[in-house]
């Protein structure tokens, strides 16, 4: 019922799904004859799946249906999921907004490669109860994955200080803001010094949280002097700590 609702929408540019949304048993109908959906942005978040195959058919079915989707904010993801977003979404996508695992990072690489207009990327990584964090084989194949015409990059990741470093540092493409979401402290303060002096002297904006303990003077006066403006990251629809940010 929802998809034949959209496909009359003919104004309708956003739709959001959230905590209170369930998919309809009938959602597996045939979708032939229905018309197309205008949506542009899609955002999916705190949303109870208690049927991932129904869910995914879901989507298919959506993205199939819709032409012009530029933006995505999804905090389910599966290889399957990866698929159709590559499929039916890769020529049309300009913002991506993901939360994901460890070990469906190296699949999100690989769609990547198809995404030539996303200019937005945030990649959230989630652990479960026995994941570690992203290997840095899959931290380097991610930032030689970013797709070239990429302006803004957020993450956020479990990684120590010398992964995050060789990420950073094997980032090909000048993105023009970043955003962290972790607490930064010193040594990942001097690691964005050293990027930006190797790498990126593109670099207009920074986000991140201020770390618990004060940043040392010194080291905040020299970023503020390579980076004009340095906030706190742009709100996003994942759960980060038990929050939204």
């Amino acid at each position: 019922m929802l998809l034949i609702i959209l496909s009359n929408c003919t104004n309708l540019i956003t739709l959001e799904l959230t905590e209170y949304f369930e998919i309809e048993d009938d959602i597996t109908l045939e979708i032939l004859g229905l018309s197309p959906i205008n949506i542009e942005n899609l955002i999916i978040y705190q949303l109870n799946i208690l049927d991932q195959e129904q869910f995914i058919y879901f989507m298919r079915s959506l993205l199939k249906l819709s032409h012009k989707m530029k933006k995505l904010i999804i905090e389910f993801i599966s290889f399957e999921l990866l698929d159709i977003i590559k499929l039916y979404c890769s020529n049309s996508l300009e913002y991506f907004s993901l939360q994901i695992i460890p070990n469906d990072i190296i699949k999100l690489s690989e769609a990547l490669l198809s995404f030539k207009n996303l200019k937005s990327l945030i990649i959230i990584e989630w652990l479960g109860d026995n994941d570690l964090p992203t290997s840095l084989e899959g931290l380097i194949l991610l930032a030689n994955s970013l797709p070239k015409n990429l302006q803004f990059l957020g993450i956020r990741t479990f990684c120590d200080s010398i992964n995050f470093k060789k990420f950073l540092l094997n980032i090909n493409i000048n993105i023009i803001e970043l955003d962290i979401y972790n607490y930064l402290d010193d040594e990942f303060i001097n690691i964005i010094i050293q990027y930006v002096l190797e790498k990126n002297r593109n670099l207009k904006r920074l986000g991140y949280f201020d770390a618990r303990n004060r940043n040392n003077l010194d080291l905040m006066i020299r970023i503020n002097e390579l980076i004009p403006k340095i906030e706190e990251p742009r709100f996003i629809n994942h759960m980060i700590s038990g929050h939204y940010f």
